[in-house]
């Protein structure tokens, strides 16, 4: 006995050829149910004709929310702008800032029809070896088509009225007891972040993934990322736009069948890695394979691009010991001025012991243009006090809010300055040959 939960996302402002009509459910009908046509709106509690075992918990009802997830335990109808996870269990074909109230719906109802579990149960012998025994006997199917972002302030969207006809941009979700598909549309993704609200910060670009009860995430390839946009050229089983999982143990697990996949991080020519490049880069073939390069308007290596002369912040924790005082997790902020090269930072709860002696540490927080994710390791030696500290910095590229995530590490004594002493360094430069693939001194 097991139940599946299949659900399509369609997100689009133009009419866009679909997955074909033969991977696809109806989703409006009889017995069909919609969320009423707002911003931030959830179903009331789903029971469920069979259970679903998700990360090995069996859960007898299901929340259908509106900004493109599934939810157990509790209905969740705001968007939480924060990079997951979240504090339930959820299923997140592509979790992001949606809004009905000008355009698209969202439906699901659940079926028995014969035809219908008989597809998808060929569908998970097809993916899992030990499946054989598998038989659906209930399908819950949940449909977002033709949404758009919050705050949108553009003209009538153009919405599909099914997927046999022209399917606006969408993703489809497939759950059951121990398996969950997902299914991308070709162009099937056309926005993946909204305007933000009056707070100043960015909505969170689209996640997609599962989060169990106990908060482990497990996250599609690109989740938060502009890469996301390429799910639909992206697979575990061999075909575009299509993913599959085992969801009923302690972790996700990938497909046991042997599949040419379509994301694989060996590559030899771009025409064979179409996506391995950040989305603002260009790929080049080389006769020792191919190289990525930023477009004009970014910096960057090719596989991670931020935009030229836009101020960056970078949100990071800082650990180590100064001076014999304990820096446990510390939180530091720095505003970088791209355009001229400046670095603006605070960091927060510093020991007194030492907080007017840290204005020496002036190199916390910068970074260079070329990177998004690097290493930077600087010593710094006091030559009036033969003190030295050293500084490990590790930038992880840019979060799901287009800001800097960084990890400091750092060890050593600094001179002691006065109680109300300030520190004035003059501008600086700091230059870096290359000294090796990866190596810049």
């Amino acid at each position: 006995m097991r139940l599946i939960l299949w659900c399509f996302l369609c997100f689009s402002y133009a009419e866009v050829r679909g997955i074909p009509a033969s991977l696809l459910y109806d989703h409006d009908g009889p017995g069909v149910e919609y969320l009423p046509k707002d911003n931030d709106v959830s179903s009331e509690e789903i029971r469920l004709r069979e259970p679903v075992v998700f990360y090995g918990t069996p859960f007898e009802s299901i929340y259908v929310n509106s900004n493109g997830f599934l939810s157990f335990q509790t209905e969740i109808p705001h968007f939480i702008n924060v990079q997951f996870p979240l504090d339930y269990p959820i299923i997140a074909p592509f979790y992001s800032n949606v809004d009905t109230r000008n355009a698209g719906a969202i439906s699901f109802y659940e079926t028995d029809n014969p035809v219908l579990l008989d597809r998808a149960t060929e569908n998970v012998h097809e993916a899992f070896i030990n499946s054989t025994d598998f038989q659906a006997t209930t399908l819950f199917i949940v449909t977002w088509d033709g949404t758009y972002f919050y705050r949108y302030r553009g003209g009538l969207l153009q919405g599909g009225n099914g997927q046999s006809q022209h399917l606006p941009s969408g993703a489809d979700h497939r759950r059951l007891r121990d398996v969950c598909r997902i299914l991308v549309p070709q162009n099937g993704i056309q926005w993946i972040q909204g305007t933000g609200d009056e707070s100043g910060l960015p909505d969170a670009r689209a996640q997609a993934g599962f989060i169990s009860p106990d908060r482990k995430i497990f996250t599609l390839p690109g989740s938060g990322t502009e890469q996301v946009t390429n799910l639909e050229r992206w697979s575990n089983i061999g075909f575009d736009g299509q993913f599959i999982y085992k969801v009923d143990g302690a972790d996700i697990a990938e497909p046991d069948a042997s599949f040419a996949t379509k994301k694989s991080s060996s590559t030899v020519s771009c025409a064979e890695a179409p996506t391995f490049c950040h989305v603002q880069a260009n790929c080049i073939d080389y006769e020792e394979g191919l190289c990525c390069e930023c477009n004009p308007k970014y910096y960057g290596n090719g596989i991670f691009c931020v935009k030229k002369d836009v101020p960056l912040r970078v949100n990071g924790k800082i650990h180590g010991n100064i001076n014999g005082e304990q820096l446990d997790g510390l939180d530091l902020q720095s505003y970088i001025a791209m355009a001229d090269g400046r670095a603006y930072t605070a960091v927060s709860k510093i020991p007194t012991g030492i907080g007017f002696d840290s204005q020496s540490l002036q190199i916390l927080g910068g970074i260079s243009t070329d990177w998004g994710v690097f290493n930077h390791t600087a010593t710094v030696t006091f030559f009036n006090t033969s003190q030295v500290v050293r500084i490990k910095q590790k930038f992880l590229g840019l979060d799901v809010f287009d800001q800097l995530r960084l990890e400091a590490d750092i060890q050593g004594d600094i001179p002691h300055l006065p109680i109300d002493s300030k520190v004035i360094i003059d501008e600086y430069e700091e230059q870096y040959t290359l000294t090796g693939p990866g190596d810049s001194r």
